[in-house]
């Protein structure tokens, strides 16, 4: 009997196809692949006081201020959980071309605790992505 090799998924199909049918990831979060190809660069999980950390945008609200100055409210991945990120008009001007969901980008995140829960604000981002 002859046995055929082939070749095996890539990883980012595997966890994909993991999340399709588990719900969850178990090998590896993308943002965990992804960072691997950066791991000359001194990344860190989100938890910090301010940190730089490779992320992926899981969600994004935008809203309109009094003011009539846009901003956004995200929810981010690092790999490890899911964390809440406000920007503000100030910071939005110029990240919002950054701001896509599903995409991958390096945010410098401030740490904040305001009624007793963590909260982050975007200092700058930056895209690894080849243009």
């Amino acid at each position: 009997m002859k046995v055929e090799e082939i070749e095996d998924y890539p990883i980012t199909e595997k966890i994909q196809m993991e999340k399709e049918v588990t719900g969850t990831y178990f090998l590896k979060h993308p943002v965990q692949v992804e960072k691997e190809k950066y791991a000359y660069l001194p990344l860190r999980y989100i938890g910090r006081d301010v940190s730089d950390s490779y992320v992926e945008v899981i969600t994004k609200k935008e809203i309109k201020t009094k003011k009539g100055e846009y901003m956004a409210f995200l929810t981010v991945n690092d790999g490890k959980n899911d964390y809440d990120v406000t920007v503000f008009p100030s910071v939005y001007k110029y990240a919002s071309g950054f701001i896509k969901v599903g995409e991958f980008s390096v945010m410098t995140l401030k740490k904040q605790i305001r009624n007793n829960r963590e909260q982050y604000i975007l200092e700058k981002i930056a895209s690894l992505k080849k243009l």
